[in-house]
């Protein structure tokens, strides 16, 4: 099934994009043959073959977890910038609301 200005279109509008009549010729041509080759793929023989997450064999090289000494906290704490409570005070992550 071939890829319609219709089906740009559509995507557009779901996707909340303007599209000039220069780039929907561009995009309308580019996607098209996007989707052809998904087609090919669609062909490819794929009986008895595993899924697989990576077309490389990867794995994580994690080290050993081991216990070690720390600084002690009232250390840590005479060295942040601010501290209350036992605690290292940051900048806050949201903006405070109106009337705070």
């Amino acid at each position: 099934m071939p890829f319609t200005s219709g089906d740009l279109q559509q995507a557009a509008r779901l996707a909340g994009l303007e599209l000039k009549a220069a780039e929907c010729a561009l995009f309308e041509r580019d996607l098209g043959r996007i989707l052809e080759f998904f087609q090919v793929l669609d062909e490819a023989e794929i009986d008895g073959v595993e899924p697989m997450h990576h077309v490389l064999d990867l794995s994580n090289v994690l080290r050993e977890d081991r216990t070690r000494p720390s600084l002690p906290s009232g250390e840590v704490l005479a060295r942040a910038p601010r501290s209350g409570e036992g605690l290292i005070i940051g900048p806050p992550a949201l903006p405070p609301r109106e009337g705070e």
